[in-house]
């Protein structure tokens, strides 16, 4: 994972491994839909160029959100906000350098603006979420989705759903990318949940 060696410096702080933590979990989540969209689309092609930043940053502005909510509960409101806000803006920096550290600075500095207003909106939808992982007959049906605009009760299914909306236009209907994005996510969350949670307080503890 060049990408991130070549961001670590030589004392690494809580905070600084926290963000990479998200980064990781991030990139690899969004490995094999990338990966997928190489085959189709070509990995030199404008259309991929095109998806690939966008899926990167979905799923970047999902594990910020599950990171927010452990800040929370372990943190209380006040702190937690105050963590938030450097964590979501070394994050998307961090993101935008690895990707794209050879554009030149005023393309960045667009994306960087783009980058914190989707998130933000990425935000308010995850945060009316209960669940992280509905069962699909508990979950909102696709036919109202397509039919009222209506979003999942999920966190993930909502993602699976913005995920599908870059790559195709539309809610996603493909059983298939439902699980791949399903078992790509679940397996991150086994291996770096826990190390993100550990992190939070004492990358807080930094801020003081």
């Amino acid at each position: 994972m060049n990408w991130l060696k070549s961001f670590k410096p030589q004392k690494l702080t809580a905070l600084r491994e926290l963000d990479m933590k998200i980064f990781e979990s991030a990139a690899l989540s969004a490995q094999p839909i990338t990966e997928d969209l190489k085959k189709k689309l070509g990995e030199d092609s404008e259309e991929f160029e095109l998806k690939f930043m966008p899926v990167l940053f979905e799923f970047l502005y999902f594990y910020l959100h599950l990171a927010n909510r452990s800040a929370f509960t372990q943190l209380g409101g006040e702190k937690s906000q105050k963590l938030s806000h450097e964590m979501i803006r070394i994050s998307i920096e961090l993101t935008i350098e690895a990707q794209m550290g050879h554009w030149p600075e005023n393309l960045r500095e667009g994306i960087k603006k783009d980058s914190f207003h989707n998130y933000n909106v990425a935000e308010s939808n995850y945060a009316m979420c209960k669940d992280i992982l509905l069962k699909p007959e508990d979950d909102t049906k696709t036919i109202d989705k397509i039919a009222t605009g209506q979003k999942s009760k999920s966190m993930i299914g909502q993602l699976i759903d913005n995920i599908s909306e870059i790559i195709t236009g539309k809610v996603n209907t493909d059983i298939l990318f439902q699980l791949q994005v399903w078992e790509a996510v679940v397996k991150i969350l086994e291996k770096n949940k826990k190390d993100i949670d550990v992190l939070i307080p004492k990358a807080f503890a930094e801020l003081k």
